[in-house]
């Protein structure tokens, strides 16, 4: 005995979404990222990405498939993380952060290549995506290198990281990934202080841009207090007014910190109130 699913019961075309949801329309174009469809008795034509599309079902029973989905689950899977030039990927999806990556090298004794570097500082935009659970980077600033008689060898990278909209986020990803770079790198103290301070200054503004984005995603007041917020924040303040950033630098991580505390503070307001 033949059984049809609901949705082929009658000659109309449908969009399967991976979320479950599905939308009787009527298809007027496919793309390779999107499909356009007017719903019944409307003109209005709509766009959607085939990155949230599992199958569209044509009623001359045609079967155009979906982009395959890519799950990412951390770090570990980094070799998973998809690299386009093309921002038409990014369509349908979330943006996460903006990744800047730099890779220098020793000192170069004659004449050396930053090929090698070039492939570390991807491989290293493609980790940082991993940990924030993003599938795919779309390339900002191609990679840029350097290298000659006698001088450091380098690459840098800045890219989008996105992931899908209706993939419920480990909580919070981002954050958890840079309290642990933050707790690293100042259990280093060398470390941290033999960084160029125009990269100490990147890491602390990134940082403070990072913890922005994991306090508006809290939903309770144990998950806000388990960022450490005040602890963090000190910290950055310390090594601000004793490192070696520039009066311009300094002001704007300042800056970011102000910003933060008023943000904190509204969340926490926000969640009081939510639990009287």
């Amino acid at each position: 005995m033949c059984v049809l699913t609901p949705y082929l019961l009658s000659a109309q075309d449908y969009i399967v979404k991976y979320n479950g949801d599905i939308i009787e329309c009527e298809i007027t174009s496919v793309t390779n990222q999107t499909v356009s469809f007017k719903y019944p008795k409307e003109n209005i034509e709509n766009t959607i990405s085939l990155s949230n599309i599992k199958v569209v079902e044509l009623s001359s029973g045609r079967k155009i498939q979906g982009i395959p989905r890519v799950y990412v689950r951390g770090e570990f899977d980094w070799e998973s993380v998809n690299i386009v030039n093309d921002d038409s990927y990014s369509e349908g999806l979330e943006f996460v952060d903006e990744i800047r990556e730099t890779s220098t090298d020793v000192m170069l004794g004659q004449f050396g290549s930053s090929g090698k570097q070039q492939l570390e500082v991807l491989e290293e935009v493609q980790k940082t995506a991993a940990k924030y659970g993003c599938h795919l980077i779309v390339i900002v600033n191609g990679i840029s290198g350097s290298s000659g008689v006698k001088s450091w060898a380098s690459a840098s990278l800045v890219a989008k990281a996105y992931r899908y909209k209706d993939v419920p986020e480990v909580y919070p990803m981002r954050i958890i990934a840079k309290q642990q770079d933050l707790k690293d790198l100042f259990c280093n103290e060398y470390l941290f202080k033999s960084m160029l301070p125009s990269y100490q200054y990147e890491f602390l503004r990134d940082f403070c841009r990072t913890m922005k984005h994991a306090i508006k995603e809290c939903d309770s007041i144990e998950v806000l207090d388990s960022l450490k917020f005040s602890s963090q924040v000190a910290a950055i303040m310390e090594y601000v007014d004793g490192g070696e950033l520039s009066i311009d630098h300094k002001d704007v991580v300042v800056r970011e910190c102000n910003n933060l505390v008023k943000i904190y503070n509204s969340k926490l307001d926000k969640l009081n109130k939510k639990n009287h």
